[in-house]
């Protein structure tokens, strides 16, 4: 193999591995474009304060550098997959997912978890948000190292997991 071709292959795989994300939407995932004032109003007013039983939970991801796309699946207690949502994160910017996104018509009433994917490098938290007040849940996450270890640009792709994911 040439060295011009030998190049050829990590462009070629890098590029596809780019436009996977968008190649494997699904077509029940639905696009969320909350903003981070969003977040800051719900964690000044988190839910309704007439219905006391509301909770709801804000899956917030950030993004170290370029643009990068999210893309999450939450299952019930049971395993069950219930939907999925992804966002495009701006460069350095911050976006909300919020677990209601998850079910049909934006309405969902689940106890579960969520685990997202992002080729980049996204960071993810969750703020679990009731009538009196917010407060932070677990967030796991790891990255994988995806592009050949001498390439020029290094490319990652990172798993988060939120495991206690809740909407009522």
């Amino acid at each position: 193999m040439t060295r011009p071709t030998f190049w050829f292959v990590p462009a070629a795989l890098a590029a596809f591995l780019l436009t996977a994300p968008a190649l494997a939407q699904g077509a029940d995932e639905v696009e969320v474009d909350r903003p981070a004032a969003d977040l800051q109003s719900a964690l000044i007013d988190p839910v309704d304060p007439a219905d006391p039983d509301a909770v709801e939970t804000a899956l917030v991801f950030t993004s170290a550098g370029v643009r990068t796309s999210v893309h999450c699946v939450a299952r019930d207690y049971e395993g069950q997959r219930i939907g999925g949502a992804f966002t495009w994160v701006p460069p350095r910017g911050l976006r909300v997912i919020r677990a209601s996104d998850f079910g049909p018509g934006s309405v969902a009433d689940f106890v579960g978890s969520v685990s997202c994917h992002s080729l980049g490098a996204a960071v993810g938290s969750a703020f679990l948000l009731g009538p009196k007040g917010a407060t932070d849940l677990p967030a796991h996450q790891r990255r994988q190292l995806i592009s050949p270890r001498k390439a020029k640009r290094r490319v990652f792709r990172t798993h988060l997991e939120f495991p206690v994911v809740a909407s009522h």
